[in-house]
This record gives C-alpha cells, sequence and structure tokens, in this order.
C-alpha cells in the first residue's frame, strides 16, 4: 500500500481558486459526477489535445451533469495568460503551491523534459511524454470510481475512457437510488 488514492477510496479534499476567480472545493461538486483531469501544464501541445478530445464529449457530460474540472501546477496568472490563447471549456483550478497534486500524488515531470514534451509536438526525451499529469472520476458520494496516473511506461487514458468512467458511476449510483 502506497497511501496513493485509489479507486473505492473517499476522494482527498481539496481547495483552490479557478480562472474566473473564484474558490472551488471538493465540496462543491458534492452530488455530482466529477473528473479531475490534472496536467502540469496547459501550455503544452499534450494539454491542449487532451482538453480538446474531451470537449468533443461536452453535451454527453452536460446530460449526465457530470463536473469537469482541470488542475494544473501553474500560477493564476498563468492559467490566465494561457487562457488568451485557448479557452479550456471548464473551470481550471490554479494549484501552484501544488497541493491538490499532493493530496492526489500527482507527480512531477522533470523541467527539461516538460519543456520539451510541449515544443517538440509533445514528445521529450526518450519518449517520455512530459506530461506527468492524472485523471480522476469521483463518484456522486465523492468515492474514486476511477484512477490513473501517468508515467514514463503509462500514456494518458483516452478521452473515451473518462467518460465511459463517468457514465459508469453516474449509472451505478442512479441504480442505487433508485
Amino acid at each position: 500500500m502506497d497511501g496513493r488514492p485509489s479507486v473505492g477510496d473517499r476522494a482527498p479534499w481539496f481547495a483552490g481558486v479557478t480562472d474566473d476567480g473564484k474558490v472551488c472545493t471538493l465540496d462543491d461538486l458534492d452530488g455530482r459526477v466529477a473528473v479531475l483531469v490534472f496536467h502540469e501544464t496547459l501550455g503544452s501541445l499534450r494539454a491542449r489535445s487532451r482538453l480538446s478530445a474531451l470537449w468533443s464529449h461536452r453535451g454527453q457530460l452536460e446530460r449526465m451533469n457530470t463536473a469537469l474540472l482541470v488542475v494544473t501546477a501553474e500560477t493564476l496568472e498563468r492559467v490566465r495568460w494561457h487562457l488568451t490563447d485557448v479557452d479550456v471549456g471548464w473551470p481550471v483550478l490554479a494549484d501552484a503551491h501544488r497541493e491538490a497534486h499532493r493530496a492526489y500524488h500527482v507527480g512531477r515531470s522533470a523541467p527539461l523534459r516538460a519543456w520539451l514534451a510541449g515544443h517538440l509536438g509533445g514528445r521529450g526525451s526518450a519518449g517520455h511524454s512530459g506530461d506527468v499529469g492524472a485523471d480522476f472520476v469521483i463518484d456522486r458520494s465523492g468515492t474514486i470510481a476511477f484512477a490513473h496516473r501517468s508515467g514514463d511506461a503509462q500514456p494518458r487514458p483516452p478521452a473515451e475512457t473518462l467518460i465511459h468512467a463517468a457514465t459508469a458511476a453516474s449509472g451505478r449510483l442512479t441504480r442505487a437510488a433508485g
């Protein structure tokens, strides 16, 4: 047991400020299925591509009343700067002090690898994606229904995998309540 939050565990609490200046906590997502998408930076090609893929499922997420929150290890000012170039479409939590990252045990990318990944088509040295991010789906009761942390040998799952996990978490609790 490594202490990392996993499927079946209570989701760790977090708080931070989103790009629109509002404080967002895990409690704000209570009663809804939530998808948390961690990215080191919004400026990488990998992050932009991933968020674009998720955007194509926005209608389905909205019909399920599923919250999606992007969490980045950047300052609020840097997040706002990135958003002048690209509209993410969901709230972005600025986690410059990495509190949410630590709570969910999301690692860091080596600075050179992250820079290379963001500037060389999403691939850094030795084939590393540069994006040591993570994806979590939290069900309506606040329990982790899906967890994936990326690393050297573990690419991020496709957007469809997250949508499927959110659908399963939503349906499971709907059946349990009905």
